[in-house]
């Protein structure tokens, strides 16, 4: 999925690093863990690099869903909303998620990043390519990242994405704040190399 073309910022505010600083930043990230399903640490990472560029993000807990618009009704969903969803619309769904938290971050499944004026970052989308989707981390923008209907969807020609954000979970935030406190020179490095455009 090509990330959202516009360059407009919060109050008519111009900013046209953002996006090309903050898409370098995600496909880095996304380079470094790959297909291995660690949202928290990479929503961690990304948010705390975007913090050393003068950016403000925020890391979101979701349900997820995702479907290929290839005519098949396969689906993977990510926590319970997005796996109660496929059920209830007739989609085959896959849950890829084993429940190894041991509290309310299981029920939810993914995380995200999002910033205040709509851009979303999914930097370890690529854990789906074992099920035919593309090796790729997700950046696009929206509308609303709180929106009233309680989804947010993404999509092109060949993908659909559906979030739930569910900003009431707490189960990820000691092993996120961990995570932070022990990469920050990672952090700061990566913010370095986008920045020099070295990445």
């Amino acid at each position: 999925m090509r990330p959202h073309s516009s360059y407009l910022v919060g109050h008519d505010v111009i900013m046209p690093d953002f996006e090309d600083e903050l898409t370098r930043l995600t496909n880095a990230i996304a380079n470094l863990f790959m297909s291995d399903p660690q949202c928290v640490a990479a929503s961690g990472l990304l948010v705390q690099s975007a913090v050393f560029l003068g950016y403000d993000l925020k890391p979101r807990p979701v349900s997820m869903l995702t479907q290929l618009r290839d005519g098949s009704s396969a689906a993977v969903a990510f926590g319970v909303l997005a796996q109660d969803f496929a059920r209830a619309n007739g989609s085959v769904e896959q849950n890829t998620r084993e429940r190894r938290w041991g509290n309310d971050f299981d029920d939810v499944g993914h995380m995200i990043v999002t910033s205040d004026d709509g851009w979303i970052f999914d930097p370890t989308f690529q854990q789906l390519s074992a099920y035919g989707f593309p090796l790729t981390p997700i950046i696009g923008q929206v509308d609303d990242v709180h929106p009233e209907s309680g989804h947010i969807d993404l999509g092109d020609a060949e993908l659909q994405i559906r979030y739930w954000p569910v900003d009431d979970c707490t189960g990820w935030r000691n092993s996120y704040r961990q995570y932070v406190a022990t990469h920050l020179e990672d952090a700061s490095e990566l913010a370095r190399m986008v920045r020099q455009r070295e990445v």
